[in-house]
């Protein structure tokens, strides 16, 4: 499995690159923050990001965004998520007929998503980092959808409706809230979206452990489990 990459294929070169140019400069905001986070490359190899990840937690009202700061109480619920490949212009009319449906844009592929503490026990000393905090695989191929609904606090899996067929998601491993130590200072908690060949779906197991992933190291983590 590997961090989605982006991919501009067309006839014509001057096209190419002006896709290229225009996906570039949607790309740059999200690259940077990780940077300016050291997201890269403390819990990610450097890459250029191909889906903007929307995350929200309905039960408080509350919209993740790149370098937030959110109480423990605001993210206590399970959370939902939507994703789509760039560049996404929000469809103006919510309500699709079948005619008009977007088709899936990678049908071979499917995706994960996941929540890591790269910080944990603290920033200064991640004695316990990476801490695994939600694990969610066999997510079909987006196109241009989103996910309606949510997963069930006890569900193994869930169904959601998109514009154009349903997603059947698993659950790995069940949503753990954060919930950094008192005077442990703010934790990095990381959304990640990973892609993988759907001929391989079947064999994504669920990390050993939380802490470490199960892989027994600091700082050992998605970046390791992605890889298997």
């Amino acid at each position: 499995m590997t961090l989605v990459a982006p991919i501009a294929m067309t006839s014509h070169s001057w096209s190419q690159q002006v896709i290229q140019e225009r996906e570039t400069k949607l790309y740059s905001p999200i690259r940077d923050a990780l940077l300016a986070a050291s997201i890269i490359p403390d819990v990610l190899d450097d890459f250029t990001p191909t889906f903007p990840l929307l995350i929200s937690y309905p039960s408080t009202h509350t919209t993740v965004s790149l370098g937030s700061y959110l109480s423990p109480d605001a993210v206590r619920s399970q959370p939902v998520f939507e994703f789509h490949p760039f560049p996404f212009t929000p469809d103006p009319d919510p309500s699709p007929s079948p005619a008009r449906a977007p088709q899936p844009d990678h049908p071979t592929k499917f995706y994960s998503i996941v929540l890591t503490d790269p910080d944990a026990k603290s920033r200064k000393h991640p004695i316990w980092s990476e801490m695994c905090h939600w694990v969610v695989s066999n997510i079909s191929s987006p196109g241009y959808s989103s996910l309606q609904g949510h997963i069930g606090r006890n569900s193994d899996s869930f169904t959601g409706t998109t514009l154009s067929y349903t997603l059947t998601a698993q659950i790995l491993k069940s949503y753990l809230p954060p919930s950094p130590l008192i005077c442990t200072g703010y934790h990095r908690y990381v959304f990640v979206l990973l892609e993988g060949d759907a001929a391989t779906a079947c064999n994504v197991s669920a990390p050993r452990e939380r802490k470490h992933w199960g892989y027994g190291g600091v700082r050992l983590g998605v970046r390791n489990w992605a890889k298997e």
